[in-house]
């Protein structure tokens, strides 16, 4: 699978360079790691207006095991648990790769998520491979377009009170 994503990458890299707008892999990896910094800022204050206003109106999500998510209202809903009262949660994101073509940026990355639960103690950690198509905005910006995401190996679960 990661050798067709490479692969898909590269033919997105090369197309763009076909119709002139080239690769800016360096200026590409800066937007995506600002991307992310906004992302793990928003999941570990636990403020979700920072965390969605990376996201475009028209988000598409794309979670395992489960059905699409059209829009940024529906991901908020389906991201709401984890910005409560009763949870921490802790990122850490590892870019793997990021290639801009034109107005769109592909973005390859593994994530971790720790959730601890501040009534049980327990941590929850999920380990991802995520990707994500960030779209150029009318203002400059860019938000992300589209996000897939599946799980990495199973979640692990530590702690808790005795």
């Amino acid at each position: 699978m990661t050798k067709i994503i490479t692969i898909l990458l590269a033919f997105v890299a090369i197309a763009g360079g076909a119709f002139g707008e080239g690769t800016k892999e360096e200026d590409a990896r800066a937007i995506v790691r600002d991307y992310y910094d906004t992302i793990i800022r928003g999941y570990e204050t636990g403020d979700i207006e920072l965390y969605l206003s990376v996201f475009s109106d028209d988000l598409v999500a794309m979670p395992p095991d489960s059905p699409l998510v059209i829009g940024k209202e529906q991901y908020r809903a389906r991201s709401q648990a984890l910005f409560g009262p009763s949870v921490t949660v802790k990122v850490t994101i590892e870019l793997q790769e990021a290639l801009m073509a034109g107005d769109w940026i592909f973005a390859r990355c593994h994530a971790d998520h720790s959730i601890t639960s501040k009534e049980s103690g327990t941590t929850t950690t999920l380990h991802s491979k995520v990707l994500e198509v960030l779209a150029r905005q009318e203002d400059g910006s860019w938000k992300c377009h589209t996000v897939c995401f599946n799980a990495e190996r199973p979640p692990t679960v530590t702690g808790g009170k005795d």
